[in-house]
């Protein structure tokens, strides 16, 4: 077996199953348990080199080529992927009390296999695609779960509700749900800023 199969294909198919096939509770757990055995194995076993276990040699390849790209492994990158997959392993294993469980863990060992995969491609130029996949996936992991994405939300839900104007001098008030708006003398209307979220007066910033 070749070592880019060991610390990219494995950790990215893992990062798939668990993200449609477990439950939150053992996520974490698996997620835990498979970086924590890929680290380990860095450990011990080095690349492109043969290790014998009694009467059993272990030789794991440094290379592999994938759609015509080299992805390459070499002696020197055992303690980086030991690192790497190490820490992975403590934040897989404390995700399970943020509650966000499932998503962390599957797309944690995606995004890591995918940077992985960034060091080890050849030519160098290509790792510029694969650190941009792994940012993608990044995407889901800052939107909430039962938002869309690209969605805004203020402290008002509804043009209905009502909001103060930001005053240099009186500072910002609260958009308070379903209450009646404080009005100071110079500023009577104000209107929701739709790109921001900031209750503005209806003049805008020049009317400050």
């Amino acid at each position: 077996m070749s070592a880019p199969v060991i610390w990219i294909l494995v950790p990215f198919l893992a990062g798939v199953l668990i993200l449609f096939l477990l439950q939150e509770r053992v996520s974490s757990f698996v997620g835990g348990v498979v970086s924590m055995l890929l680290a380990l194995t860095a450990l011990i076993f080095p690349i492109d080199t043969a290790l014998l276990l009694g009467t059993v040699s272990i030789k794991i390849s440094a290379s592999v080529q994938f759609f015509g790209r080299s992805f390459a492994l070499n002696t020197a990158d055992g303690p980086l992927l030991a690192i790497i997959y190490g820490l992975a392993t403590l934040w897989f294993f404390g995700t399970q009390a943020s509650g966000t469980a499932n998503r962390f863990v599957s797309l944690g060992l995606m995004i890591v296999a995918l940077l992985t995969a960034s060091i080890a491609v050849e030519p160098f130029l290509f790792a510029a695609l694969l650190i941009t996949m792994a940012a993608m996936l990044v995407i889901p992991l800052l939107v909430p779960l039962h938002q869309r994405p690209g969605s805004r939300h203020c402290a008002v839900p509804h043009p209905s509700n009502s909001c103060n104007a930001i005053h240099p001098l009186f500072g910002v008030d609260a958009c308070r749900r379903g209450s009646q708006p404080r009005r100071h003398r110079q500023y009577h209307s104000s209107r929701h800023h739709a790109q921001s979220g900031i209750c503005l007066p209806a003049g805008g910033l020049s009317a400050l």
